[in-house]
């Protein structure tokens, strides 16, 4: 479940990866979904499918959406809070928990192949990091995804 950046994710690819015959994949992305909005579409997930295992890929939005990242020589207000955008992703984590979600995997958020995105992306992932195994989710590391693998700034190609 997430934004844009698991718009590549095909349900049947999950499916294979699935060790539970009886357990299924579906994935839920939403284009320009910052995480609290992600959390608000999760809401419906649980109560029409009831999973057993999330995995979570947001918060990119929230730091692309951000003042601070505009081109524009003015004021852009605070600069990006990379520890609250990683407790966005983690309210999704536990939301999914006490709904009785059995597993729970959270991402690290996938670089942009533009540098001050790229920047901002480290931050934020060094804090799901610490979070992530703090409430005892399940991490996945998208640390191998270059811009050999990107279809566009923020985007896995669809062939990779």
């Amino acid at each position: 479940m997430g934004d844009s950046t698991c718009r590549t994710l095909k349900n049947r690819d999950l499916q294979r990866h699935i060790d539970n015959n009886n357990e299924k994949a579906f994935i839920s992305y939403h284009p320009n979904a910052e995480a609290e909005q992600i959390r608000h579409y999760l809401k419906f997930q649980l109560e029409h499918n009831k999973p057993d295992n999330i995995i979570i890929l947001a918060g990119t939005n929230d730091i692309l959406h951000h003042p601070s990242m505009t081109t524009r020589n003015e004021y852009m207000g605070p600069p990006i809070d990379p520890a609250e955008i990683a407790e966005k992703v983690m309210r999704i984590g536990r939301e999914a928990r006490e709904a009785g979600v059995k597993r729970i995997c959270v991402s690290t958020l996938i670089r942009p192949t533009f540098d001050k995105g790229r920047l901002e992306v480290e931050k934020v992932n060094t804090y799901i990091r610490q979070l992530s195994s703090r409430e005892g989710f399940v991490m996945i590391e998208q640390s191998n995804i270059g811009r050999a693998d990107m279809g566009d700034a923020i985007h896995v190609n669809w062939k990779t």
